[in-house]
């Protein structure tokens, strides 16, 4: 059975950050520091591999197959239907330019119909991960009262997010 992945919320930070959240239709295993994979072809269109590309350099080796740090977690050995991802836009981005378009509309027009944005999961990855015998007294992040938020978001701090949470649990 294919799993597939819908857009239900989007949290945006920043003009250039936010955070979508997603839900899936069967159970997933996502342990801190993973990523899921992710056809977008479904919404962006085929595409075919092109190792170059005469008219949009950012086009190159882009077909529409995505990879994304998930910033949530879920507790040790539970599965769940529920991800976040969060993202910076990516100028010119195939992907992150419209799903941007959406998070804007969302978060400025009051009544603006969500849409309806299912894609294909292709799998989890990655190996960088807590060894599961961490507990409280390993914590190397600690929250107080005042913080809402961690304004960390990078190339490859994306996973450092969901890391850092699963401590505090």
């Amino acid at each position: 059975m294919q799993t597939t992945t819908t857009l239900t919320c989007v949290t945006l930070h920043t003009p250039t950050i936010a955070t979508f959240r997603w839900e899936t239709s069967t159970n997933l295993h996502i342990q801190p520091g993973q990523a899921v994979n992710v056809d977008m072809g479904s919404w962006r269109g085929k595409r075919e591999f092109h190792y170059i590309h005469d008219e949009k350099s950012s086009l190159a080796n882009d077909d529409f197959i995505c990879t994304w740090t998930v910033s949530s977690f879920a507790l040790p050995k539970t599965e769940t239907t529920t991800f976040s991802v969060t993202s910076r836009e990516k100028k010119d981005g195939a992907v992150t330019v419209p799903l941007f378009e959406i998070a804007r509309e969302v978060s400025v027009e009051t009544g603006h119909a969500f849409p309806r944005l299912e894609v294909i999961v292709i799998g989890i990855s990655g190996d960088f991960t807590l060894p599961q015998s961490l507990g409280p007294s390993h914590y190397f992040y600690s929250r107080t009262e005042r913080d809402t938020s961690i304004d960390i978001i990078g190339v490859g701090w994306g996973k450092y997010i969901s890391l850092a949470l699963s401590t505090q649990r």
